[in-house]
C-alpha cells in the first residue's frame, strides 16, 4: 500500500505531495508531485507493476542526462576502441545538441527523429548522421546491459532512419 504524504514550506503551507511504495522485495520507491491526484496515480501504477513483476528500477535513467551518460560512455567504452579519438569527438557534437540535456529515461523515438533532422538541416550528410546516431544506440546497449546504468528502455535510436521516408 502506497502512502501520500504532503509537502510543506516553512510557513506550513502544502506546496506538493510525496507517493512512498513500499512492497516487500523491491526497494523503496519516493516521488514528489504537484497535485495529490497525480501522486496517487503514479503510486497505484508502481504497486501495480510490482505486483505483475513488470517494475524495472528506473532512478539511474530519471536521473542521468544524455550527456552525463555519453561522459561515462566516453571514459569507459570508446577510449578501448581503436576509433576511440573520433568516437569522442562525435560524442562532443552530441553533447553540444540539445537533446543532451534531456534525462535517459525521457528520450523517445521522436527525440532523436528531430535530432536527426536538425543535423540534416546543418548540412551533414547522411553518413554522418547514421554514425553519430550509431554511438547513441550502442549507449543504450551497453546501458540496458547493465554496465552503465543499470535497466533501460530501448530509446529507439536503432529504429530512426537516416532519411525520413517519402509519401509517395
Amino acid at each position: 500500500m502506497a502512502t501520500i504524504n504532503p509537502r510543506q514550506d516553512q510557513d506550513g503551507v502544502t506546496i506538493g505531495w510525496q507517493a512512498i511504495v513500499r512492497k516487500k522485495g523491491y526497494p523503496s520507491q519516493s516521488k514528489t508531485f504537484r497535485a495529490k491526484r497525480d501522486a496517487e496515480a503514479w503510486a497505484r501504477l508502481t504497486e501495480s507493476a510490482m505486483e505483475r513483476g513488470l517494475w524495472q528500477n528506473q532512478s539511474d535513467a530519471d536521473s542521468t542526462t544524455l550527456a552525463d551518460a555519453f561522459d561515462r560512455y566516453g571514459r569507459e567504452i570508446s577510449s578501448q576502441k581503436k576509433s576511440g579519438k573520433i568516437e569522442l569527438y562525435r560524442i562532443g557534437t552530441l553533447k553540444a545538441d540539445t537533446i543532451a540535456k534531456q534525462h535517459l529515461s525521457r528520450i523517445r523515438g521522436a527525440d532523436l527523429a528531430e535530432y536527426r533532422d536538425r543535423r540534416l538541416a546543418a548540412g551533414l550528410s547522411d553518413s554522418s548522421v547514421r554514425l553519430e546516431l550509431a554511438i547513441l544506440s550502442n549507449l543504450y546497449t551497453v546501458a540496458m546491459k547493465g554496465v552503465a546504468h543499470g535497466r533501460l528502455r530501448q530509446s529507439g535510436a536503432g529504429g530512426v532512419q537516416t532519411r525520413p521516408r517519402q509519401s509517395a
